[in-house]
């Protein structure tokens, strides 16, 4: 029908009760014996069984097009029923017969084309009869030679009911791959009230081949409800696969001559990727294990590797086995499930943070890089052929430029074409050509960078990684670049200084400069030969290390201004754009503002200025949450002076080590630490196939109730109370007692400051993960992932409030809500926790919230007019903000009060996906104002789109207040635009936080970043008055109904003032509104908005309706809200 591209078809039993056992008993409908005695003489009845069963159903051709296994081909069925023709006791005997005839003709075959039926065949002396002489009439007669073999799948496992016809496909399946008819069993024999002489029908009493012949083998498959229901498939073998074998794989790695195929990597890895995966350590030593053992001969190690990578999912402990062959990759592996150091073995544990790429500058460039990868990767080899081309042009006719880029990288190592690689105009063209290719390589491979910084000429494949640039403008600004500066007088000197900043600046006069920062004592000095050897003379004198750099000019200084005007004038000519991942200026060491990499202004500077590599780094590893540094250049240079507290600091290539190697070990060491790497991809062109793998290595747990034989006399149906030998479940340890109500510190908090650092974290987290378990109802801290988001593990608003109220009773800090959204995981939050002890002063409780108290006491008490009073002046002695060109009350200056410029709250991520862009979701303006209000909206789109939130300002302490929504909308789109660039978003507001998302469309198109969509959740009309009292009235509500959720004195004061606001607030319609979708509840319940009618949205939009009321489409019914918002998407 082309509604989907695939399904899942199967069924399930579980008998929780016996009520089946005792009504079919009580009919005599039950074997004595619990034998299943299917068209035998002696059927007594049929027998219960338990299980479930899915089949994957795909169009034959995009299976194949996927490289899925085709285990049969469903070649036609028929659906019918019988009514009320025969009773309910009894089948109907010319239904089934239909039925069987419609599913022949929808499979286009004769009854003499199907080789056996899989019967219904329950065991009862009343139903099979009648089944037996239907497929007598129908596959029995007019048949010459062979008979149809018939048999029944509950002679073996009982009757699954529900999951009855899914097990009989299966068999047949399973039939089908085996080349052999099982036989039915305990048929003692065929029975006497079926006349079998009235057709070719003959019972399965012993198995029999079943090989593969001239025609393709068939099977029918028969289920018969007890209703009446009736349906029959036809099955048949899956056709012979039309794809390329990979005998030559096999041979290349036996022989070791390579072979060249398709438009991929070529036949031969040099190098096979293994990736293993599990949630636990333990498990992930159990999946080595498993796949060593599994390995035989004639296995292809290109076969595994594709299947590794395509057919099972990356979880959170990970390791990559890398090998030339079979028999390397195999002792790597079993030397990983030892617990035994290998070196072709990477692995680790997905770590919060994201991956930088770190572009390296000028220095590092050496003869033949990247050529290995240039004959290994296509998408590497064609995009250095397009930059160097681009340069050729570029320099076509400059002095000094007579030899192509590309044949100077190429060049033998100590040629004189090699040796222009020194001269400043092919230094940096080549290394430009070289990053950008390696650009292009990775995405191809799937990676994508969270972060972008480069060190000098570094920078520029650092913007064009980023989008800023289109590759003939970027190639167009490097070669002036390189050009203008390679025309220079040659002169100066540059010199490393081991010695801090402000030293190094006390000590340089005006001849010498400071040209790069690279580390707290890292410096390079740049300008006249000899003022810079009297600057490194003083060092010298002091006893600091120095060393002169080996260079044509004096980068990064004054000596470079005469190049300054007419490289302005190429750089204006070029064209900028946003850049759409987030990126740190070294021009200035931090997030980029506006015009930074987009101004031709910026790229003059940079030439001259000093390169703040330290200050980026730790911008990046700080504020913009990196944890894993990559570094894109010919040799490491940047990644030696990672942080401490980088999780993996890595180099794509190495000037001593082969470069795919090199490559592959270095996205090994990121991967399992947690950037995304499709490994798949590597494999294009090999003929790789998929091929059967251990699946994975379950703990496996036992889930039976006690055992309570002898207590009061009632004997247990459950077995043995001991489960299956193996390890024992970790305890929940018991935590130390403390007082909640002190003006002291409960006794705990004072152990763990007494704490080494490193033994206090540790013990932190075992705290966290303790409480994480008791929360969620496991009995087993084991089952807590550490660096798995409290999404994932199943947190919802109460149950993170819980949690967070744990934590701080247990460890003696106090906690906020929003802690536990920004540091998201139980490690993150151990870390934040650890940190408050060190450096805080162990407050265990909150401080008295006296205008909450306030404000729910004149509720009660009907006083609203008075809370509101309270409200507003509470919210008037806050600190505020205005639109950045217009401060609060028109004053020119800025506003001093104090914490206006604290930061604004920034998105917080919920779920990952990949079949559509972004969400960024606004929460309802009414406290409580939590991310964690689209939880289960986000779980139900895990896997399938990133899922963000980003509160309005206003409503975590410490937050300034809006004076207008538009300044609100100013403030979350500069949060939006650093978080994400111009990436694609769509935005989603529910309830009153519509509101607010229709002004956060506007604000970012005013940025040049608008979304692609607006989704609204059931937002209302604001009315005309008493919008603050009907807010500040459902936030108390809300805090009756919930009160786990903690609403403080900073989320009532935002709720009033919002209300304030946005009272009388009319959408008005923009130029470039994106489509708006508006999602209706179906239930309008007026009590939940305070008597208010039915939500409406005033502006253009197309509107679906879901389940659920104004609460429930993001509580119960929010996987139905996610669905609709999700494919609606889709289709457009």
């Amino acid at each position: 029908s082309g509604e989907c591209g695939m399904a899942l078809a199967g069924g399930v039993t579980v008998m929780s009760t016996p009520a089946a056992f005792v009504e079919f008993s009580s009919q005599r409908g039950l074997a004595v014996d619990g034998r299943c005695k299917a068209f035998a003489e002696g059927a007594d009845g049929t027998v219960w069984g338990e299980g479930a069963g899915v089949l994957v159903v795909e169009r034959l051709s995009d299976a194949r097009r996927h490289g899925h296994p085709v285990l049969a081909v469903v070649r036609g069925s028929a659906v019918n029923q019988d009514g009320a023709s025969n009773g309910l006791t009894a089948p109907n005997g010319p239904s089934q017969q239909r039925v069987i005839r419609q599913a022949l003709r929808n499979a286009g075959v004769g009854a003499a084309e199907v080789d056996v039926v899989e019967a219904h065949g329950t065991g009862t002396a009343l139903g099979d009869p009648i089944e037996a002489q239907a497929l007598l009439a129908t596959y029995g007669r007019a048949r010459a030679g062979e008979p149809l073999w018939l048999g029944s799948v509950k002679s073996n496992l009982g009757h699954t009911q529900a999951a009855a016809g899914v097990a009989g496909v299966m068999k047949m399946v399973l039939a089908l791959q085996r080349e052999v008819l099982p036989a039915t069993l305990h048929v003692d024999r065929p029975s006497s009230h079926v006349d079998w002489e009235a057709g070719r029908v003959r019972l399965l009493t012993e198995s029999r081949p079943w090989p593969r012949g001239e025609r393709p083998r068939r099977a029918g498959v028969s289920a018969f409800g007890i209703s009446g229901t009736n349906a029959h498939v036809i099955l048949e073998e899956a056709p012979a696969e039309k794809t390329e074998h990979t005998e030559h794989i096999e041979k290349a790695e036996n022989t070791g001559y390579p072979e060249r195929s398709g438009a991929g990597t070529g036949a031969r890895l040099p190098l096979v990727p293994w990736v293993l995966s599990a949630h636990r350590p333990e498990s992930l030593a159990q999946q080595a294990s498993r796949l060593g053992t599994a390995l035989t001969d004639g296995v292809s190690a290109h076969d595994i590797g594709w299947s590794l990578a395509t057919t099972r999912a990356v979880l959170t402990h990970r390791a990559v086995v890398l090998g030339s062959g079979i028999d390397e990759l195999g002792t790597g592996v079993r030397a990983f499930a030892d617990g035994e150091h290998h070196p072709a073995v990477v692995s680790g544990t997905v770590t919060e943070g994201g991956t930088a790429w770190l572009f390296t500058g000028q220095g590092s460039q050496r003869p033949g890089m990247g050529r290995e990868l240039y004959a290994r990767f296509p998408v590497f080899a064609r995009t250095f052929d397009e930059v160097c081309a681009h340069f050729d042009g570029e320099f076509d006719g400059a002095v000094g430029f007579t030899t192509g880029v590309r044949a100077a990288v190429f060049a033998p190592e100590d040629s004189a074409e090699a040796g222009l690689l020194d001269r400043t105009g092919y230094a940096q063209a080549a290394l430009f050509a070289l990053q950008v290719s390696l650009v292009e390589l990775l995405r191809s491979l799937g990676s994508e960078p969270d972060c972008v910084v480069g060190h000098s000429v570094g920078e520029f494949a650092a913007a064009y990684a980023a989008g800023v640039f289109e590759l003939p403008d970027a190639v167009r600004l490097v070669a002036a670049r390189a050009r203008l500066m390679q025309a220079l007088p040659e002169g100066g000197a540059m010199a490393a200084i081991e010695a801090s900043e402000e030293d190094v600046v006390a000590l340089a006069g005006g001849q010498v400069a400071l040209a790069a920062v690279n580390g707290p004592r890292s410096v390079v000095v740049s300008g006249a030969q000899d003022a810079v050897e009297a600057v490194l003379a003083e060092f010298r004198a002091r006893g600091c290390r120095t060393a002169r750099l080996r260079v044509s000019h004096a980068f990064h200084s004054p000596l470079m201004k005469p190049v300054l005007a007419e490289f302005a004038a190429v750089a204006a000519g070029v064209a900028y754009r946003t850049p759409a991942v987030p990126a740190v200026s070294t021009l200035t060491g931090e997030v980029l503002r506006d015009g930074d990499w987009s101004t031709a202004r910026y790229w003059v500077d940079q030439i001259v200025m000093p390169v703040r590599f330290h200050d980026a780094l730790s911008t990046a590893t700080g504020d913009q949450g990196v944890s894993r540094l990559m570094e894109i250049g010919p040799d490491p240079v940047l990644t030696a002076q990672s942080p401490m507290g980088a999780a993996v600091a890595v180099s794509l290539l190495r000037r001593d080590r082969p470069e795919v190697p090199a490559l592959l070990t270095a996205l090994a060491d990121v991967f399992v630490h947690g950037t995304d790497v499709d490994w798949g991809a590597l494999f294009t062109g090999t003929g790789a196939r998929r091929v059967d793998l251990p699946t994975y290595a379950f703990r496996r747990r036992r889930y039976w109730l006690p055992d309570r034989t002898g207590e009061n006399g009632v004997m247990s149906f459950l077995g043995n109370p001991g489960g299956p030998p193996g390890e024992a479940p970790s305890p929940v340890p018991d935590m130390p007692a403390s007082p909640v109500e002190t003006s002291a510190p409960p006794a705990p908090v004072d152990r763990l400051r007494s704490l080494p650092p490193a033994q206090r974290a540790s013990t932190v987290l075992e705290l966290v993960v303790a409480q994480v378990t008791r929360v969620l109802g496991h009995t087993d801290t084991n089952e807590v992932g550490v660096t798995q988001r409290f999404l994932e593990l199943g947190f919802t608003s109460l149950s993170l409030s819980d949690l967070g109220n744990r934590v701080s009773r247990t460890c003696g800090v106090h906690l906020p809500i929003s802690a536990l959204y920004e540091h998201a995981t139980p490690r993150a939050l151990a870390a934040h926790v650890s940190g408050e002890l060190a450096h805080g002063d162990g407050q265990s409780t909150p401080p008295t919230d006296s205008v909450t108290a306030l404000v729910r006491y004149a509720f009660e008490q009907q006083h609203y007019d008075k809370a509101l009073d309270v409200l507003h002046l509470a919210a008037a002695m806050r600190p505020g903000f205005g639109l950045p060109d217009a401060p609060p009350d028109g004053n020119t200056e800025e506003d001093a009060r104090p914490g206006t410029t604290a930061r604004g709250p920034r998105p917080v991520r919920l779920t990952t996906g990949t079949q559509g862009e972004a969400l960024l979701c606004l929460p309802s303006l009414v406290a409580p104002v939590t991310p964690y209000q689209y939880s289960r909206f986000a779980a139900a789109l895990q896997g399938a789109r990133d899922v963000w939130v980003l509160p309005a300002p206003g409503y975590a302490h410490g937050e300034p207040l809006p004076d207008s929504p538009e300044a609100a909308a100013a403030q979350q789109a500069e949060a939006v635009l650093a978080a994400f660039g111009d990436k694609p978003l769509t935005l989603v507001g529910y309830s009153s936080g519509g509101w607010q998302a229709h002004l956060l469309a506007a604000a970012m198109a005013e940025a040049g970043a608008p979304p692609r969509a607006l989704v609204l959740l059931d937002s209302p009309e604001t009315p005309d008055e008493n919008l603050a009292l009907a807010m500040v009235a459902t936030a108390c509500r809300l805090m009756r109904d919930f009160p786990d959720i903690p609403v403080d004195a900073d989320q009532l004061t935002a709720t009033a003032h919002y209300g304030h606001l946005f009272t009388r607030w009319r959408p008005v319609p923009t130029p470039d509104a994106p489509r708006t979708l508006f999602v209706a509840a179906a239930e309008h319940d007026p009590a939940l908005l305070l008597g208010a009618g039915r939500p409406t949205w005033p502006l253009p939009h197309e509107e679906v309706e879901v389940t659920g009321n104004h609460v429930t489409l993001l509580d119960r019914d929010a996987g139905t809200t996610a669905r609709a918002v999700h494919a609606w998407l889709l289709e457009r």
